[in-house]
């Protein structure tokens, strides 16, 4: 939840929410709190580091458990989603498909590989590599959203793989996604 309020404050301030012809609609899929005025970016970004905040102590009370390692996966995991549209990275601005690879590895391999560390007490590789499924899902359904508005991205300087290779081409690429998560 912190990852998606934070995405939305940084894609706000950024226009590409304003900008977007189909923020209106109801397949655009954003939440409208920051383009309808319901709240300010500084409202929303206090919303996304509270939400954090809880992350981070119920990610405390497992690390009581399961040993302070298992918080390294959910640090770097919160890291790359912050990062993806937060400065200074902005990594989904950058294009050639940065974006999509840190949401792969921050909701795939690390989270599953992290909830099997809290559950068994040490890192697992094969946890990692089952986490691929899950991650390629996750990307798949953040890919397909870049179709709403590729030309509000690219205004903007967001260089989602939309925005970069156009929609023919993109669409051919957003069948592969789920056929690569039923190959893993």
């Amino acid at each position: 939840v912190a990852a998606n309020v934070i995405n939305d404050v940084y894609d706000f301030r950024s226009g590409v929410d304003t900008l977007a012809p189909t923020r209106d609609s109801p397949d655009f899929g954003g939440s409208n709190v920051l383009t309808g005025g319901l709240m300010t970016t500084g409202e929303g970004f206090a919303w996304g580091v509270g939400f954090a905040a809880v992350a981070l102590g119920l990610g405390a009370v497992i690390a009581l458990s399961a040993g302070w390692g298992v918080f390294l996966p959910a640090l770097a995991g919160a890291l790359i989603a912050f990062q993806y549209v937060a400065p200074p990275l902005r990594f989904g601005y950058l294009g050639h498909g940065l974006g999509e690879l840190g949401i792969l590895i921050a909701f795939g391999p690390l989270t599953v590989a992290g909830a099997a560390w809290a559950v068994g007490g040490k890192w697992s590789w094969g946890a990692a590599a089952l986490g691929l499924f899950v991650g390629l899902n996750i990307v798949a359904i953040l890919y397909c959203h870049h179709f709403t508005h590729p030309e509000a991205d690219r205004q903007v300087g967001k260089m989602s793989p939309v925005a970069v290779l156009g929609k023919p081409a993109a669409l051919r690429l957003a069948w592969l996604l789920p056929l690569l998560a039923v190959l893993t």
